[in-house]
């Protein structure tokens, strides 16, 4: 069940892998049950879990050696479920877009 995740990380990269991961299970998800209503729940649950990822690990700490890898996979993550959200929600996915190119 993908309402919840866990994530077993030890390095940044990890964390980004598992993403694409679960991502990839929730889209598989949606073309094997056409419930996009669960589908996207799903992801808004992955999109929640990356934000207190973000926020635990505080990238904007400027003694973070690994910031700016923790921006990056954030940003690539992001990009990558605007992408998802597109084809269900196209006007959500616009804001997305114009927010990372604004203030990513």
């Amino acid at each position: 069940d993908s309402s919840s995740f866990s994530f077993d990380i030890e390095t940044n990269s990890e964390f980004y892998f598992q993403c694409i991961e679960k991502i990839s299970d929730i889209v598989e998800q949606i073309k094997k049950t056409l419930n996009i209503k669960e589908g996207l729940n799903n992801l808004n649950n992955l999109v929640t879990e990356m934000n207190k990822y973000f926020t635990d690990y505080k990238p904007w700490d400027k003694d973070r050696h690994d910031r700016l890898d923790i921006l990056t996979d954030f940003y690539d993550l992001v990009k990558i479920i605007s992408l998802i959200y597109e084809c269900a929600v196209p006007n959500l996915s616009g804001k997305i877009k114009f927010l990372s190119k604004n203030y990513l």
